[in-house]
């Protein structure tokens, strides 16, 4: 099942796929390498999360980070397409990944592509001024780029989550999952951020009600069926959705 479908031509993301298509386009602009990959357990991408989460540059953390998400990528990868050898024709699985095993930047890339959920939007200053309900529910967006084999073509996919309105406890419960944790190393300090990626799951699935621009075999995402689809949504999309919830004002 494909991840990009169209409703009122417009792309959403079908989260009973088996297969996510990354786009990468080369420096140059010419050349466009599409990756395919397989979808994940949130336990699985929790795990890279918490193995990588060093924020000094020390050659031994950064290397664990690099190995720990190259090789979350091996696992998942299926094929990728866009390849073709010296003589023309497309290379097998096996020279796929060796090729990308000497091409690291492309790794970087796809990584970046897949945990970087964010949507950034310029606020429309003629909304200022209206009167604010105290019951109001919370809306922050995501974004996901993808590419559509069916259509041949990049389709960005925005994606809404519509989140019951956070309490201060959830606000607490979230920024008590983090935390940092320094250790003396050589003549300086080493950082390194802990997290319980379970609490941010659990306070994402308590709190959402309806996922807009995404769909479970064909169904809209609403609460109605949110035990068809809240198993479903790829981790990095809670984790970024709750992220700007809790930031949001």
């Amino acid at each position: 099942m494909q991840a990009v479908v169209y409703y009122d031509n417009k792309p959403v993301l079908e989260l009973g796929a088996d297969e996510f298509v990354f786009p990468i386009l080369t420096h140059d602009g010419e050349h466009l390498v599409l990756f395919h990959l397989k979808p994940c357990l949130p336990a699985e991408i929790k795990l890279v999360y918490t193995k990588a989460a060093y924020s000094t540059w020390t050659a031994d953390a950064l290397l664990r980070g690099i190995d720990e998400r190259e090789a979350f990528l091996d696992r998942h990868l299926i094929k990728i397409s866009g390849l073709q050898t010296t003589d023309g024709v497309e290379p097998s699985l096996d020279e796929q990944r060796s090729w990308l095993k000497e091409n690291p930047q492309f790794k970087v890339a796809l990584w970046e592509s897949f945990v970087d959920a964010k949507f950034h939007e310029v606020q429309d200053v003629a909304k200022r001024g209206t009167i604010l309900s105290m019951a109001y529910t919370q809306k922050v967006k995501s974004r996901w780029c993808l590419y559509c084999p069916e259509r041949s073509k990049e389709a960005p996919i925005v994606m809404t989550h519509h989140f019951t309105r956070l309490t201060r406890e959830d606000h607490d419960r979230y920024w008590k999952a983090f935390k940092i944790i320094e250790k003396a190393r050589g003549n300086g300090l080493q950082h390194r951020l802990e997290a319980d990626w379970d609490v941010v799951e659990q306070l994402y699935d308590r709190r959402v009600n309806r996922l807009e621009g995404a769909v479970i075999d064909g169904a809209p995402c609403e609460e109605a069926n949110k035990r068809d689809w809240i198993d479903c949504v790829p981790f990095p999309l809670k984790d970024s959705g709750l992220d700007a919830a809790v930031q949001q004002i």
